[in-house]
């Protein structure tokens, strides 16, 4: 588990690291290669680019991270709080969300109308 001083500190070099352009390139691909959609519900409004691993921090690779609408993020943090988030966790809370996406039209249209 992560020490909740770091996780603090961590956030802080985030926030200023998220405007810079290497993150905001390397977001930009992660949109892209997700097709700017959530990979779990497939909105496509409120996108934000999920950490699934914090173990290679402000030097991310395209795969340690997943687009995300923000309903979705807060679920994933929900389950799986960050600053206590092992990297297996965060990756089962991810399938865990996926499984109660599957073949849900209804769920993709209820979103589809908030969204709008």
């Amino acid at each position: 588990m992560r020490n909740q001083k770091k996780f603090v500190e961590d956030l802080t070099r985030f926030r200023e690291y998220a405007k810079s352009q290497e993150w905001k390139e390397l977001r930009q691909k992660r949109l892209e290669k997700d097709e700017f959609k959530c990979v779990l519900c497939k909105s496509q409004s409120n996108l934000i680019c999920h950490h699934l691993t914090y173990s290679r921090l402000f030097k991310e690779k395209i795969d340690d991270l997943i687009i995300l609408c923000n309903r979705c993020h807060s679920r994933i943090h929900w389950i799986s709080p960050p600053s206590k988030q092992p990297e297996f966790v965060n990756q089962n809370a991810i399938d865990l969300l996926r499984l109660s996406y599957v073949d849900s039209e209804d769920l993709r249209e209820m979103i589809e109308q908030e969204d709008d």
